[in-house]
């Protein structure tokens, strides 16, 4: 028979595995393309500032690539028209 103890140190592994699978889910679903979107934003901005209008578009369109956020829509739509 497997003791209490082992049987709880498998629980423990098996939660853990379980609750570090879903981190890793999310991350590569939503946290590491939002991040991305975002750094794209912030460059396309930081073009802008420089008066460098083709760079921020070709940055906010590739923001948009990775996580289609209103915000960048938005800058986007400003600089286009």
């Amino acid at each position: 028979m497997i003791s209490k103890l082992v049987v709880n140190t498998l629980k423990i592994i098996f939660i853990s595995a379980i609750v570090s699978l879903t981190f890793y889910a999310y991350l590569q679903i939503i946290g590491i393309p939002k991040t991305q979107a975002r750094n794209y934003y912030n460059l396309g901005e930081q073009a802008l500032g420089k008066g460098d209008v083709n760079l921020a578009k070709e940055y906010l369109e590739k923001a948009m690539s990775y996580w289609p956020e209103g915000y960048i829509r938005q800058e986007l739509q400003k600089i286009s028209n």
